[in-house]
């Protein structure tokens, strides 16, 4: 079976380079007749010229085991993420496990020496390797063992999942295949079938079966939820009595969606596992109310916020089987290898591959660039097309509500109830963040971004995805002042990275184009900016906000204790910034702050 996935692979990667190969010999006809002018001034090296169509590519170090690859932009290629773009190239960043996002070309694995993975696993609190490797294993892992001995060592207690990621991030998948049991599948019942061009979602269900533990990666619209519904109907584990199983969610409105319009249409039988509890669907916030409890199926949606600090233990919660899903396994903390570590055997097509076997076409993206938030809010009203169903997207609270009065709609945030059915009555509306993950609009036609989080790849490409679930998507246009896309633009790499062409649309004079932002590395006093992420305190503030670290009351103190983990050297100067950013934050009426045993605490509305 091993042999007959490689194979495939290998078929695979064979016809990419063909298609590619084909592209080039087109572009290469088309440039050619373009140069002829400068070739009659100047002589050219027709042996250069093939050797650079050759090898159009040039790769140089990041860091430690991680690398640049700039390709021309003319040139249909991607892999890995987006890091930067000049006017002539896109400049991507891969490492050692960037494989399982996608296809890595053998060209590029041989020229870099990307080794192939090592045989090591992690096993009921052991790690398991071939004899002779034990200091090796010490070298790598020791700060997080117990004991050493032939063959395998003991894992630290509570240390397991950091052994996973660390193992991850060395270029190997730890993961030791537990098939799901056979008394465990029930008959479908279900109104999914995996047929046709959804063939890629029954095999994805059939390396569920061989592993017990999976994570998906498909694309915006490919049907995550759909597979979700099928899984959680055919799995069913019997102990004493029947164990329930469990969907994690990072809001209620997925969970609205759920219960309102997947379960009744795809898998009817579910609403009834709710009713009889052998069913429960809780958000991340809720850790409290099941860590006692046992499930034989545990699926984590939007996957991406699970290595969070505060949502990381739930992925501790005893669970038989396990799926992740995320159209996105990126976090901006750098904890990429989190997402696989607590999830399992990855799969995913990349974007361009699935938009092809879905027959799905990329809609027009324009960015607009304006010298003032006043000059974007009130743009942003003249493009509004009467009878055309559109979102307008915001971060903060003061907008939605000020668009909301202008416009006469309704704005969808956090305290919003029916938030499902209220985005479908309205022609048009305005949402916070509670609508940019996992929610399937089917008439949405048209997403306008007037406000975002800073400069969140994860969020970009997650907005954008909704335009995928729908059936007329025409276009995104997103809104940014001249200093937030000098500050933020790297959010659009996501965009270019999965095959997007952007549109520049300078509402101001100037020059514009998306480039890497600057990390400074200075451990000087007073240094504000993570050294490893380049992330500001209010940056970091912000994502900690995102990630729902002020769903229980925290202190001034605390928050500065969790952004000086994420690299920040503590400083006076960061104790004062965290303070500002957190009075901004109860300003927009994203936190409360109040008095709690004597201190002052803050936490989210």
């Amino acid at each position: 079976m091993k042999s007959e996935k490689v194979t495939r692979l290998v078929q695979e990667i064979q016809k990419k380079n063909k298609e590619l190969e084909s592209e080039i010999n087109k572009l290469s006809k088309q440039n050619l007749s373009l140069l002829d002018e400068i070739k009659k001034k100047t002589k050219w090296d027709e042996d250069l010229l093939k050797e650079w169509y050759e090898e159009y590519w040039h790769t140089y170090p990041s860091s430690d085991n991680e690398w640049f690859v700039a390709v021309p932009k003319f040139i249909p290629f991607s892999l890995g993420w987006l890091d930067h773009t000049t006017k002539g190239y896109n400049v991507f960043k891969i490492n050692q496990y960037t494989q399982w996002l996608g296809d890595l070309p053998d060209f590029l694995r041989k020229e870099l020496n990307i080794k192939e993975p090592e045989k090591i696993f992690v096993s009921e609190g052991n790690v398991i390797f071939d004899e002779g490797n034990e200091e090796e294993v010490k070298d790598k892992y020791g700060d997080l063992l117990s004991s050493i001995s032939k063959g395998t060592a003991r894992i630290k207690l509570g240390k397991e999942f950091d052994v996973i990621a660390k193992i991850i991030e060395n270029g190997s998948l730890p993961f030791v295949p537990r098939p799901v049991d056979k008394q465990d599948i029930i008959p479908n019942t279900t109104n999914i079938s995996f047929e046709g061009k959804y063939q890629f979602q029954k095999e994805a269900w059939d390396t569920f079966l061989k592993s017990g533990a999976v994570g998906i990666y498909w694309m915006t619209g490919a049907g995550k939820d759909v597979f979700s519904c099928y899984a959680l109907s055919r799995i069913k584990v019997k102990k004493d009595k029947i164990l329930p199983n469990l969907f994690v969610s990072p809001n209620l409105t997925i969970l609205e969606q759920l219960k309102k319009e997947y379960f009744p249409k795809f898998a009817p039988e579910l609403l009834k596992e709710i009713e009889e509890g052998n069913l429960l669907l809780v958000t991340y916030q809720g850790y409290e109310k099941i860590k006692d409890k046992e499930f034989g199926l545990t699926i984590y949606g939007e996957c991406h916020v699970l290595p969070a600090d505060t949502f990381s233990r739930l992925a501790t919660i005893k669970t038989k089987y396990r799926i992740g899903q995320s159209a996105s396994p990126y976090r901006e903390d750098g904890r990429h290898s989190y997402i696989f570590a607590l999830t399992g055997f990855p799969i995913g097509l990349n974007w361009q591959n699935l938009m092809r076997i879905l027959g799905k076409k990329y809609h027009d993206i324009n960015v607009y660039i304006f010298e003032s938030i006043e000059q974007k809010i009130k743009f942003s009203t003249n493009l509004i097309t009467p009878d055309t169903k559109t979102l307008l997207f915001v971060d903060k609270i003061d907008i939605g509500n000020r668009l909301a009065n202008l416009l006469g709609v309704p704005f969808i945030s956090g305290a919003t109830k029916n938030r499902i059915e209220i985005a479908k009555e309205s022609k048009v509306f305005i949402a916070s963040r509670v609508m940019e993950l996992g929610v399937s609009l089917k008439e949405l036609e048209h997403i306008i971004e007037v406000d975002f989080l800073f400069g969140s790849k994860r969020e970009q490409i997650q907005r954008t995805g909704r335009l995928f679930h729908s059936k007329e998507a025409k276009r995104h246009d997103i809104l940014m002042t001249k200093e937030e896309f000098e500050n933020y633009g790297k959010r659009l790499h996501s965009l270019v990275e999965k095959g997007f062409k952007i549109n520049l649309r300078p509402m101001v004079s100037g020059s514009f184009q998306i480039k890497k932002p600057e990390i400074v590395k200075s451990k000087k006093k007073g240094f504000s900016k993570s050294t490893t992420t380049g992330l500001d305190v209010y940056d970091i503030v912000e994502n900690l906000y995102e990630e729902g670290f002020f769903r229980g009351p925290v202190t001034a103190l605390q928050v500065v204790e969790r952004t000086t983990r994420r690299g920040i050297v503590l400083s006076k100067r960061v104790k004062l910034r965290v303070r500002d950013k957190l009075r901004t934050l109860v300003k927009q009426k994203k936190l409360a702050k109040f008095k709690q045993g004597g201190k002052s605490v803050y936490q989210e509305r």
